[in-house]
């Protein structure tokens, strides 16, 4: 009984190489459509909205505290401040200017200092 369960379920696939890139392609397209909504150029989702969470934190705006996952000239997290907006990330000012210059860093490597406020997503889409 017990291998002809496994037979029917198939080779497990959560860790392969396959599974991992299908994981990251679902997770970058969820992205690329929270930032649509976010920009304004999204309107209207339909089925899509069934795969998104129906709460939204509000984007960070310049001048807001964070702090931000630095990968290079030192990895780790650093704190700063957002000095720009752009598509898919934020130019930041970090707190320690000397130790780290000024950097756009991408949006999911973001966050913030205080508890982030939790709209729901109809409110991105009026």
């Amino acid at each position: 009984m017990k291998e002809e369960v496994r037979r029917l379920i198939g080779k497990p696939r959560r860790c392969s190489q396959v599974f991992l890139n299908e994981e990251r392609e679902a997770l970058e397209v969820k992205r690329q459509r929270i930032r649509t909504i976010y920009n304004g150029t999204c309107t209207n989702l339909g089925q899509e909205q069934f795969d998104l969470p129906p709460l939204l934190p509000r984007p960070p705006v310049v001048g807001q505290k964070i702090y931000a996952r630095v990968r290079s000239p030192k990895d780790g997290i650093y704190a700063g401040t957002v000095d720009a907006v752009i598509d898919d990330g934020y130019r930041v000012v970090f707190d320690k200017e000397e130790m780290i210059p000024a950097k756009v860093i991408k949006d999911y490597e973001v966050m913030f200092d205080q508890p982030a406020e939790l709209l729901n997503l109809n409110y991105f889409l009026k």
